[in-house]
Formats: C-alpha cells, sequence, structure tokens
C-alpha cells in the first residue's frame, strides 16, 4: 500500500514522502497513530507543491543570510553588554544575548533559528557564531562584544 508520511517515522521514512508498506502496518498502526495517510495522486501533488514551495523559501533564505554574512564581516553585529568600572565581564555571552542583538541589526532574520557557539565568549572583540535556521540552512557570522556605555 502506498502511503504519504504525515511525521517521520524510523525505519520507513520521513515526512512529506510516499513510501510503499504493507497493509496491515499502515491500516493498523501508521493511519490511526496520524503518522501517514493513504497516497492518493491529489496528496501526491500537494506534497510535490509544498516541497517546491519549501525549496523556493529556503533559497530565498539562504541568499539573506548570506547577504547578512557579508555585511557582518565588515560590519560586526555589535552586542552590548554591561562591564564593570575597570572593564571586566561578569558573565558569558549567551544565546538569547546574540538573538537580540541580530533582532536590532536585521529585522527579517529577528527570532528565526538557533544560535550555536561553540565555546561559551567571555571576552570583549569580535567572535564568529553559527546560525542555524534548520533544513540545512545554516551560516556563521561575525559578532563585536562591546561595553553598554551608561
Amino acid at each position: 500500500m502506498q502511503i504519504l508520511l504525515l511525521e517521520d517515522v524510523k525505519g520507513l521514512g520521513r515526512r512529506g514522502e510516499v513510501k510503499n508498506a504493507s497493509n496491515g502496518y499502515a491500516r493498523n498502526y501508521l493511519i490511526p497513530k496520524g503518522l501517514a495517510k493513504a497516497a492518493t495522486r491529489k496528496e501526491s501533488q500537494s506534497v510535490e507543491k509544498q516541497t517546491q514551495e519549501k525549496s523556493a523559501k529556503d533559497t530565498e533564505l539562504r541568499k539573506t543570510l548570506e547577504d547578512l554574512r557579508k555585511r557582518t564581516e565588515e560590519n560586526p553585529v555589535p552586542v552590548l553588554i554591561e562591564v564593570g568600572k575597570r572593564g571586566e565581564i561578569f558573565h558569558s555571552v549567551k544565546a538569547s544575548d546574540i538573538q537580540e542583538a541580530f533582532k536590532l541589526y536585521d529585522p527579517t532574520i529577528a527570532g528565526q533559528g538557533e544560535v550555536e557557539i561553540k565555546k561559551p565568549i567571555k571576552g570583549m572583540g569580535r567572535h564568529t557564531i553559527s546560525l542555524n535556521l534548520g533544513g540545512g540552512v545554516r551560516d556563521t557570522f561575525t559578532i563585536e562584544i562591546k561595553p553598554l556605555s551608561i
């Protein structure tokens, strides 16, 4: 029986794929659990259209990220943190701090994805971080840690 997967199923396939499954497995487990539905021509066309739309959106997002990466090489994203009287940092810079800085720097990417930091950032200056938007869309950016002037 041909089925359309609605969720990732270990050992069978990923969401959106059309797969062959035994009648019993499909009717007694996959379909009642909401993991799949019978693959009709209409469903297959719908999934193909959604896949094309997602691919176009990912391509556009990759282009936006590449442009942003080029801009951050010349003009890094400023991340302002509070420092002591002698310029000492009291805590490491968190991913949430960097996401807030990205919101101010470029609102088109604001709130999307996950900031990945390889090791804790505990000093001033320029650092490289990764932004992962999922689905294989990721890029590296330059940030600059600066003291917050009051």
